[in-house]
């Protein structure tokens, strides 16, 4: 829709250019009539004119948004001008071509222009070979100069424009692909974001279920006087939950890898983003170059002008000499009487045609003058374009600016997944000394009562081992979403690119302190509160609980091995659907549909 509405205000504006020079031309022409046998060509272009603005407004009303809209009109206003030129003959009616040509250059339609080049071309030269014919030579010479000129002119503007054209086009294109590229690092991000969510929310019901557990070991080991089998079923209790644990620890770890490789893959988007910037930086210094090579070559063609403007005045000097000869060989001829009368009449015409010569070198140096202003036209319209070179680099140091903040982002957050690493890992070693020392606290009745104390003080601590877990997954959460906001900004960087300086994302040093000062408890410190625990005999056990003897701690870790496989399939079950769909396989689909978009609506802007 953005496209349609400045497609129809450019439309808009050629039109309203092309009405006016039209009824300049059409006042000219009124003006310029000297005989009625020129009646007849005035009233078909009269018409001619009236139509072509009655065509223009009858276009604008049933194609306002097609191209061909500039195209149609531009063509009737060079056929209207055409029949003006043969009409009057006078190389003043040339300029209006020139007119129209440079307002279709500043609208960059390259192509229509060098095609209504061609055509004004053809009848100039038309024009000149009919002069020739008819023995104007010296109006017929003015009219080949000024084909010679209005071809540079017109040469030069179209290699401008179209070099303009060429380096916008692809400079646009690669803005383009590094945007939609961002647009699909960032959606990647939030989808490991929302994952990591669910899992979150899932380990958080585990802790809770876990945190009742430990509290019903706790009422158990008040309560152990009751009997050892009591005990027992509780220690077994303990031990299914301690396996459920585990289960969400090899959950988290796996979380924690898909993170780790969104991370990484988000470090080779940030890469790959400054190289894409890198290019664009470069390309933009190309087109300054460009830039001040068609300064160079409009500053030459002052020059050419400048000294065609000589030659013209020595041929005004030679005119001038000839007039004056002629004129002494007319006083000779009158002095010489009847014998010099044939000369004399040689005299007169050669004075004639010195004095055409002189104001067909008048016309030249008018249109030498306004080919001056064109090309000063053409320079100021040269630096606009170098201005506009500078905007762009200064909007390619601001998005280089956001690149570095993301990088630092991505840094901090790869630090947070190495530290969340080493956790699980922790977590891991601790979970298996509370495997191990529940094994041992069956040997014995007391013992049991007195290594239930001891697990459920390690059950607390693993307990706020997983909170830690919490709070490091919902730090990467919040720097994730920073990380979206700062690749959000690129969405928008060609409509308010400036912008881009103004985030001040936050630094490395202070992310580092929110999450850096965790210490997990070490393997060492949680062997050595169980590590030390020598449980009594079997026997002795025996004769204090009158001949019970509790199962072998190798029983007992079949049945949990077997619990713990039931538990890790209904976990993997729970975690297969979040895993198998990858944060990259999103990416693809977010990917097709974003480039459908963005090549439909952006770039058509920059074209």
């Amino acid at each position: 829709m953005d496209n349609t509405i400045r497609l129809t205000r450019k439309n808009e504006n050629f039109l309203k250019m092309v009405i006016a020079i039209t009824v300049v031309r059409m006042i000219l022409s009124v003006l310029e009539k000297k005989a009625t046998a020129s009646g007849a060509f005035l009233i078909v272009q009269v018409i001619l004119c009236l139509g072509l603005i009655g065509g223009c407004v009858f276009m604008y009303h049933k194609m306002a948004d097609s191209p061909l809209i500039r195209f149609i009109a531009g063509g009737g206003y060079i056929l209207a001008a055409a029949i003006s030129v043969f009409n009057h003959g006078n190389i003043y009616n040339m300029l209006p071509f020139c007119a129209i040509i440079v307002v279709s250059m500043l609208y960059l339609d390259t192509t229509y222009s060098l095609i209504c080049a061609s055509a004004v071309d053809v009848i100039m030269l038309v024009k000149a070979i009919i002069m020739f014919a008819s023995g104007q030579g010296a109006q017929g010479a003015s009219w080949i100069v000024a084909i010679v000129l209005f071809v540079i002119m017109t040469l030069c503007l179209y290699q401008t424009a179209e070099n303009v054209v060429r380096e916008q086009e692809t400079d646009q294109q690669e803005i383009k692909y590094h945007l939609m590229y961002q647009e699909e690092v960032t959606q990647n991000m939030v989808n490991v974001v929302e994952k990591g969510n669910q899992h979150i929310e899932l380990l958080q019901s585990k802790l809770d279920s876990f945190h009742d557990a430990t509290d019903e070991v706790a009422k158990s080991v008040d309560a152990i006087s009751s009997g050892v089998t009591e005990t027992v079923k509780n220690m077994e209790s303990q031990t299914n939950m301690t396996a459920q644990i585990r289960n969400i620890i090899d959950n988290l770890i796996s979380v924690k890898d898909h993170t780790l490789e969104s991370t990484n893959e988000a470090v080779d988007a940030t890469e790959q983003g400054g190289k894409l910037v890198e290019q664009l930086k470069e390309k933009s210094d190309a087109i300054a170059v460009a830039n001040q090579q068609v300064t160079e070559v409009a500053q030459e063609l002052q020059d050419k002008i400048s000294s065609a403007e000589e030659i013209t005045q020595i041929i005004y000097q030679v005119s001038s000499q000839t007039n004056l000869l002629a004129l002494n060989a007319s006083i000779e001829a009158a002095r010489a009487g009847e014998a010099g009368r044939g000369f004399s009449v040689v005299a007169d015409e050669i004075r004639k045609l010195a004095d055409n010569t002189k104001q067909s070198i008048d016309k030249i140096t008018d249109l030498l003058q306004g080919v001056t202003k064109l090309a000063d036209q053409t320079s100021e319209l040269v630096m606009n374009s170098v201005r506009a070179s500078e905007a762009q680099a200064e909007d390619i140091n601001h998005v280089t600016g956001a690149f570095e903040s993301i990088a630092g982002v991505v840094d901090v957050l790869h630090n947070n997944m190495t530290s969340l690493d080493e956790l699980s890992s922790n977590l891991q070693e601790s979970n298996t000394v509370i495997i191990d020392s529940l094994a041992n606290q069956q040997a014995a009745s007391e013992e049991i009562a007195a290594n239930a104390q001891s697990s459920a003080e390690l059950s607390e601590s693993n307990l706020e081992d997983l909170g830690d877990v919490i709070g490091e997954l919902n730090e990467i959460a919040e720097i994730i979403g920073s990380l979206s906001q700062v690749e959000g900004m690129g969405d928008n960087s060609q409509a308010a690119m400036p912008d881009a300086g103004s985030f001040v994302p936050p630094s490395p040093e202070s992310l580092a302190a929110e999450a850096g000062g965790f210490i997990p408890p070490s393997p060492e410190s949680l062997a050595a509160e169980t590590g030390g625990f020598v449980p009594p005999s079997p026997e002795s056990l025996a004769a204090e609980a009158g001949g019970f003897v509790p199962p072998s701690p190798e029983s007992l870790a079949a049945e949990a091995e077997c619990t713990t496989d039931v538990e890790e399939s209904d976990q993997s079950e729970d975690y297969e659907e979040p895993i198998e769909e990858s944060p990259q396989d999103v990416g693809e689909g977010d990917e097709q549909e974003d480039a459908s978009e963005e090549y439909d609506d952006d770039w058509g802007e920059k074209i």
